[in-house]
C-alpha cells in the first residue's frame, strides 16, 4: 500500500489507466463506506449534501466537493481503513477530479447523485445509499474511460 500511495502523490506521472484502476477500487469500497456512514451519521451527511447543492459549476469546485463528500463518508464509516486509503490519494483525487469534471455531463451526474444521496440520508435509507453509490461509481468509471 505504501508504494501505491507514493505513486498517487505524483499525479502528473500517472496514466489514465492508473486512475481507471483506482476508480475500480472505489467501485468496491465507496458503497460500503457510504452505507456504514449512513447507518451512524445520516443527519450530518444530509447537512453536508445540502451545502454541496451550492457547489459552483466548475471542474475544480466539483473536484473539491466530491473529495469533501467522500472524505466525510470515510470519517463517519465504522472501518477506519477506508479513511486511510482515501487519504493516500488526496493529491491525485484533486488533480484527476478536475480533469474528470471538465465535461458538464459529469458535473450534472454528480449533482444528481448528491441529490439522490441526500434523499437517502433524509430517509435513513442506508441500503439504498449503498446501491446508489455502487451504480454511480460504476457510471463514473465508465465516464472516465470514455473521456480517455
Amino acid at each position: 500500500m505504501g508504494v501505491l500511495s507514493m505513486l498517487a502523490q505524483i499525479p502528473s506521472q500517472q496514466t489514465p489507466d492508473f486512475v481507471a484502476h483506482l476508480l475500480e477500487i472505489r467501485v468496491l469500497l465507496a458503497p460500503a463506506y457510504t452505507r456504514q456512514a449512513m447507518e451512524t451519521a445520516s443527519t450530518e451527511i444530509a447537512a453536508l449534501l445540502t451545502k454541496l447543492e451550492n457547489t459552483e459549476d466548475a471542474p475544480a469546485a466539483f473536484a473539491r466537493a466530491d473529495w469533501e463528500l467522500h472524505h466525510f463518508l470515510t470519517l463517519r464509516a465504522a472501518n477506519p481503513i477506508f479513511r486511510l486509503l482515501l487519504n493516500s490519494f488526496q493529491n491525485l483525487y484533486q488533480v484527476m477530479g478536475e480533469h474528470y469534471f471538465i465535461p458538464a455531463e459529469n458535473r450534472n451526474r454528480s449533482r444528481a447523485y448528491y441529490a439522490e444521496l441526500l434523499d437517502c440520508a433524509k430517509k435513513r435509507a442506508h441500503l439504498k445509499a449503498e446501491s446508489l453509490t455502487r451504480d454511480v461509481m460504476n457510471e463514473s468509471l465508465a465516464l472516465w474511460k470514455k473521456s480517455q
